[in-house]
């Protein structure tokens, strides 16, 4: 049987990939700090006997959300949050594309984002759900910048980010192309 050669643009393709990508969170790490915000959402302390609510911000966090789900051993209610901040690299108004549908009023909120980069995005969805009238307002980022600004609510996150650079994979795009399937974090 003879073997086809491959498309010359796949071969491209891949040499483009591999030789462009550079990994700056393995997986280990990023499991690592999926299971320190999961002991917190868990903690018995914490617990009473209101409804315990996670919302994730789509686009980027729906991966980090899913193996967050995975790790939080207590019963929950999921909604989710549209919410647009970024056009390519430029950050600009936080727009709610679309929005939770559950009542949050006397239940226990944890805002579940990818990254606490400036703050506005998770700021701005906080100040807003704040106002639904909930018993507890957390919100919860697997990424959080060292240099990221203050919050007037409480923020838990997994991971910090020392450097100044754009990241993408593990849910996070590359300004709209591909890298949001990938299973690890890269920087550009």
């Amino acid at each position: 049987m003879k073997r086809k050669k491959p498309v010359r643009s796949q071969t491209v393709y891949k040499r483009e990939v591999k030789h462009s990508m550079v990994p700056v969170i393995g997986y280990r790490s990023i499991r690592d700090g999926i299971k320190k915000i999961a002991r917190h959402i868990n903690k018995p302390s914490l617990r009473d006997d209101h409804d315990t609510v996670l919302i994730c911000l789509l686009n980027g966090s729906f991966m980090f959300f899913s193996d967050l789900c995975k790790h939080v051993n207590i019963v929950t209610q999921i909604d989710f949050m549209k919410v647009k901040s970024y056009n390519g690299q430029e950050q600009g108004e936080v727009e709610i594309i679309l929005d939770t549908q559950l009542d949050l009023k006397d239940k226990r909120v944890f805002v579940i984002d990818d990254f606490y980069d400036s703050g506005k995005t998770m700021n701005k969805v906080l100040d807003i759900l704040s106002e639904r009238g909930p018993k507890k307002l957390v919100g919860a980022t697997l990424l959080k910048r060292i240099n990221a600004g203050t919050s007037k609510h409480r923020i838990i996150h997994g991971l910090h980010v020392r450097e100044d650079i754009w990241l993408y994979g593990y849910g996070m795009d590359k300004e709209n192309h591909f890298s949001r399937n990938l299973k690890e974090i890269y920087a550009i």
